[in-house]
């Protein structure tokens, strides 16, 4: 698996940090904690790209009301968040996901409070989106 020099620069600075990251070699992928958010950051993304993604799973795995609390979700999530870099989806009646793209321009390296900005962006994303389902499932039930 090769790896963009953005992405290798964002392991370091992980690492550095104190992050343990996992490399996912079938799903091509890193994997770690940051924050309180599970992340996915994409390996195979062109060169200047960086791509986090956080998963949230729904409590109820088989619950077709998940569909229903997720668009609600999603319409709140859209109009609290920029969605020109960073996007939400519904993957089954059990799994959402909030999906965040970071491009740099610049030819020189990713420094460390870029990384933590944008990082600190994409799980700030993710926490309204849990906060945005939380609202839509009390909404439902009372319904």
């Amino acid at each position: 698996m090769t790896t963009t020099i953005i992405i290798s620069q964002a392991v370091e600075w992980l690492k550095k940090m104190g992050v343990k990251v996992e490399l996912n070699t079938e799903l091509n992928q890193y994997e770690f904690e940051y924050g309180d958010a599970f992340v996915i950051m994409h390996a195979d993304t062109p060169e200047g790209v960086l791509s986090f993604t956080c998963p949230y799973g729904f409590e109820d795995e088989t619950s077709t009301m998940n569909r229903a609390i997720f668009d609600m979700a999603k319409g709140w999530w859209s109009e609290y968040t920029s969605t020109e870099y960073c996007f939400c989806e519904f993957v089954d009646n059990d799994c959402a996901f909030v999906c965040c793209l970071y491009g740099k321009n610049n030819a020189t390296a990713l420094r460390k409070n870029e990384l933590i900005e944008m990082l600190n962006d994409a799980v700030s994303k993710w926490e309204l989106l849990i906060f945005a389902i939380s609202i839509a499932e009390n909404t439902i039930q009372k319904a």
